[in-house]
């Protein structure tokens, strides 16, 4: 049953009934009162009316400080959770938010001079916590705000390896640095295709230098996947080499710092096109140039996909055409 209430110059909607929540609106005509009330008690009787309230109280910052809580503290995904919630998007109720909100986020962020394939990843964090919000609190809205539509444009992948003589300019200028673990990451690199976050959080006990493989949990990698990786004698030369952590840590060296001089050696070298990941392509171009099989490369790399390994291999075309001759 509806009612309404004339209060201060307002009218107040009360519905009650048994098995849902009691619905409370404010109008300033009493038409409006009336057709609204008319409205939910036809929803009601028809089992049309969906409960709105919980969505209304939760805002999105809640939920992503929620994901970010679960997160260990040395977790490098806390910086874009962190990031995420100085928005003005995470300030709103998930019943407030619209595709127009997202899309001037992306704007906003575009602005800034982010990425486009950032963007859709900071998109994504935010899409999985509303999906989750909605299947684990029973929480409903209307229509869901994120859509592919507001998705910003992504550059196509890069295709960089390494030129002829580029590796030794860059383990040069590397050594100019005072922190003795720059080279040997970078080598370790090219030789085994781990993923930046994959080699830094590798230790020792995970290294079996008899077998000749590094074993990298579940936790430690992109996709949930453990993996054994085995290492080339130029990997294996390059660990024995470094002084043993008392972290028993292999590199005892952060993510951050690492792809931070990374950027910094090739800026100095002119090679601002090249980044940590391009040496993860190289490591994979060069495990296919040496006639590893494609399904050997992918339990190597971690890839779960052919499509996703692809975006990685990159061949010289002078190679190409010497073995077609």
């Amino acid at each position: 049953m509806a009612y309404i209430r004339h209060r201060f110059g307002k009218f107040y909607v009360e519905i009650r009934k048994q098995g849902i929540n009691p619905i409370y609106e404010t109008f300033n005509k009493k038409s409006d009162a009336k057709k609204f009330a008319l409205q939910k008690e036809i929803e009601i009787q028809q089992k049309r009316y969906k409960d709105t309230s919980l969505a209304s109280k939760i805002l999105l910052k809640d939920l992503i400080e929620e994901e970010k809580d679960k997160l260990k503290s040395n977790d490098r995904n806390r910086y874009k959770y962190n990031n995420l919630l100085s928005y003005s998007v995470c300030r709103k109720s998930l019943l407030e938010l619209t595709s127009f909100d997202f899309a001037q986020f992306r704007d906003k962020r575009l602005s800034e001079g982010v990425q486009g394939s950032t963007i859709n990843r900071e998109l994504s964090l935010m899409s999985k916590s509303i999906k989750k919000a909605i299947s684990e609190k029973n929480v409903y809205i209307p229509e869901f705000p994120i859509t592919s539509f507001i998705r910003a444009k992504e550059n196509p992948p890069k295709e960089r390896r390494l030129y002829k003589g580029e590796l030794e300019k860059i383990l040069s200028e590397a050594q100019q640095y005072k922190n003795n673990f720059i080279v040997p990451c970078i080598l370790f690199a090219i030789e085994t295709g781990m993923r930046l976050s994959e080699q830094t959080n590798l230790k020792w006990k995970d290294i079996d230098l008899d077998k000749g493989t590094a074993y990298l949990s579940a936790l430690s990698t992109k996709t949930n996947s453990s993996r054994t990786v085995p290492l080339s004698s130029k990997a294996i030369d390059t660990i024995r080499k470094l002084p043993i952590d008392i972290n028993g840590k292999v590199f005892p060296i952060s993510s951050s710092y690492l792809s931070h001089k990374f950027t910094q050696i090739c800026r100095n070298l002119k090679l601002e096109d090249l980044t940590w990941h391009c040496l993860r392509r190289e490591a994979v171009s060069k495990l296919l140039e040496k006639g590893l099989s494609i399904s050997q490369v992918m339990r190597v790399s971690g890839h779960k996909t052919l499509k996703a390994l692809q975006i990685y291999i990159k061949h010289e075309v002078s190679d190409i055409a010497l073995k077609l001759a």
